[in-house]
C-alpha cells in the first residue's frame, strides 16, 4: 500500500509537471505571437513614418516645383499678361525719360509667331539709345523686326518700333 501511495504520487506530480510544462508552452507560444504581432506594428509604424517623411520632402518639392513654375511663367506672355508688359514698356520709357506712344497690338500674328507690337519714342538720343538697351534686357524673347531713327530737332529724336515677343503663349 505504500508503494501505491508511492506510485499515485509520482504519478500525481508528473501529470502536475506535465500541466505545468503544458501551461508554459502554451503561455510562450502566445508570447511569441505577440511579440511577432508587435514587431510587425513596429515595422508598419516605421513604414507610416517615412511615408510622412516622404510627404514632408514631396511639400516642400512641390513648393519647389511652384516656385520654378512661376518663374518660368513670367518669361513667357500670356493674353493676360499684355496689360502688364506695355506697362513695362512704359515703365522702362519712364526711367529713361522718353515718352512713349503705343500703336497697334497684335496677338493673331500667324505668320511671326508671337506677339506684334508697335509703338513710338520720342525724346533725345540717349534717351532712346537707352531704352533700347533696357528693352533688349527684358526678360523675353524679343525680335526688333523694325526700328526707324529720326531727328525731329537739334536735340529732339523719335523711334518707330516694331517688336515681335516670341515668347508669347496663345491660351
Amino acid at each position: 500500500m505504500k508503494n501505491k501511495k508511492f506510485i499515485i504520487t509520482i504519478v500525481l506530480i508528473v501529470l502536475l509537471n506535465g500541466a505545468v510544462l503544458a501551461g508554459w508552452l502554451y503561455l510562450f507560444s502566445n508570447l511569441k505571437k505577440e511579440n511577432n504581432f508587435i514587431k510587425e506594428e513596429q515595422q508598419k509604424i516605421l513604414v507610416n513614418d517615412k511615408k510622412l517623411e516622404n510627404s514632408g520632402s514631396l511639400k516642400v518639392l512641390m513648393n519647389e516645383i511652384i516656385n520654378e513654375k512661376q518663374k518660368i511663367d513670367s518669361a513667357f506672355l500670356n493674353e493676360g499678361s499684355i496689360v502688364n508688359f506695355v506697362e513695362k514698356l512704359e515703365s522702362i520709357a519712364g526711367k529713361t525719360g522718353a515718352a512713349i506712344k503705343i500703336g497697334n497690338i497684335n496677338i493673331d500674328n500667324q505668320d511671326k509667331k508671337g506677339l506684334s507690337l508697335q509703338f513710338n519714342i520720342t525724346g533725345n538720343f540717349n534717351q532712346l539709345f537707352q531704352y533700347l538697351i533696357l528693352l533688349e534686357n527684358l526678360p523675353y524673347l524679343i525680335n526688333i523686326e523694325k526700328m526707324e531713327l529720326r531727328k525731329l530737332a537739334p536735340n529732339d529724336w523719335e523711334a518707330d518700333f516694331e517688336i515681335i515677343v516670341s515668347s508669347f503663349i496663345e491660351t
